[in-house]
């Protein structure tokens, strides 16, 4: 069957614009066997419907959807955050953080001054949590970004791989929660340990002065 688009008449035209008429769409189109601006806008609505690439046209897989006789499928949709913005929000904070804390806890191991060196024992025992939650999460939100980009390819063409790339990310969104609620609970302690050490270096710096 020849993919059909606005020019296209014949007999073919006809049993689409049949087909479109028993799935009940909008806008409803007669059936003239000429694919007009009417019968492109009725596909590019069953195609939006059943996760098609929405383009008015119709071709090979449009007309298997159609030619099954059944409503258009339910779309898919993400049931999860965007995590493209949860790494923007987060995941370059977690990095930047992670090597405040290492550069910090240095730098108190090796000062001069006992209350910097305190201030740094006390941060220390928060690090390893922090850096493994943090780790942890960073993973799997890479992942599932990667997989986001792959579910909106195949959810236009490929339904079937859609749904097990949103069981994937789905799954690795339920791993990553727990990382992100411990390192939401850990981040307030460690930002506070970070800004003692610095806190206190500035006012041994001015009182040397």
């Amino acid at each position: 069957m020849a993919t059909m688009k606005i020019g296209s008449t014949g007999k073919d035209v006809t049993n689409l614009q049949q087909a479109l008429q028993r799935a009940k769409l909008r806008p409803r189109v007669e059936a003239t066997g000429t694919y007009d601006k009417t019968t492109a806008a009725a596909v590019k609505a069953f195609q939006k419907q059943a996760g098609l690439k929405p383009d008015g046209i119709a071709g090979r897989t449009t007309m298997q959807h159609l030619g099954s006789g059944e409503r258009a499928p339910v779309p898919l949709k993400r049931t999860i955050p965007d995590y493209n913005a949860l790494y923007d929000n987060f995941g370059h904070w977690m990095v930047k953080q992670r090597v405040r804390v290492r550069e910090l806890i240095t730098f108190a191991e090796g000062h001069h001054d006992p209350r910097i060196v305190k201030l740094g024992k006390a941060l220390a025992p928060l690090a390893p949590k922090a850096d493994k939650t943090s780790r942890a999460w960073l993973a799997q939100a890479k992942i599932i970004i990667r997989l986001s980009a792959d579910f909106e390819r195949a959810r236009r063409s490929n339904r079937a791989r859609a749904q097990q790339i949103l069981a994937e990310m789905e799954s690795r969104h339920r791993a990553a929660e727990p990382q992100m609620q411990s390192w939401l609970s850990l981040e307030p302690k460690v930002d506070a340990a970070c800004t003692k050490i610095e806190v206190a270096f500035q006012q041994i710096t001015q009182y040397a002065r």
